[in-house]
């Protein structure tokens, strides 16, 4: 069943406001999303740039920063998996090959 509401927050912490956006994180996660209301957020910080999560209730501080570390891995190995079906469909596949590499390693 879809949600009867959804809430979407941006957090532009591109800034000295990023600490604050993992602190408004924990606010929210207290709450969560419900079978009513999905609480989504984009969160765009140096390290973690727009990257997106659905709030899900819980009130251990450290599980935004592996929900956040795990987010950039996902993203990470989808932009891998892109080139790498890129890299199978084009005659110029060097380049691409080139760029490869880099998407392999993840700073956590």
């Amino acid at each position: 069943m879809p949600f009867k509401w959804t809430l979407m927050v941006f957090l532009a912490g591109d800034n000295d406001l990023s600490e604050e956006c993992i602190f408004a994180l924990n606010d929210m996660k207290k709450v969560g999303s419900t079978d009513q209301v999905a609480v989504i957020v984009e969160l765009d910080t140096p390290v973690h740039e727009n990257t997106r999560l659905k709030i899900e209730f819980g009130d251990n501080p450290g599980e935004v920063v592996r929900e956040l570390n795990q987010s950039r891995l996902d993203r990470a190995k989808g932009i891998n998996n892109m080139f790498k079906a890129l890299s199978a469909n084009r005659a110029d596949a060097a380049a691409v090959e080139e760029l490869e590499p880099d998407l392999d390693r993840v700073d956590l």
